[in-house]
């Protein structure tokens, strides 16, 4: 049975040309060239620090929502209708969620 090739568009072949190449890039983290992984993927060093990293993000993180709220003024985040400041909420609707 013979086969036909259909003509390709010229973002089929840019797709074509992307996807055979040889795609080992440095660990998408730390940019080490000497850690090239398949799709700049993270490398084993990388993934063993991973839990450590993600701990120290997640408390920046809840230090800076912090700092945000205490320099908030605006209007309340729950109800839109009080002025809320030093926090995302008015105290009305803080009383309600804490009590």
């Amino acid at each position: 049975m013979p086969i036909f090739f259909l003509p390709s568009t010229r973002d089929e072949d840019e797709l074509a040309t992307y996807m055979m190449r040889d795609r080992r890039e440095p660990c998408w983290l730390c940019q080490r060239a000497s850690r090239a992984t398949v799709g700049a993927y993270m490398c084993w060093e990388c993934q063993e620090m991973r839990p450590i990293w993600e701990a120290h993000l997640a408390a920046i993180a809840e230090v800076e929502g912090k700092r945000l709220a205490l320099d908030y003024v605006g209007p309340c985040m729950t109800c839109t209708r009080r002025l809320a400041a030093g926090d995302w909420e008015c105290a009305t609707c803080r009383s309600e969620w804490k009590g």
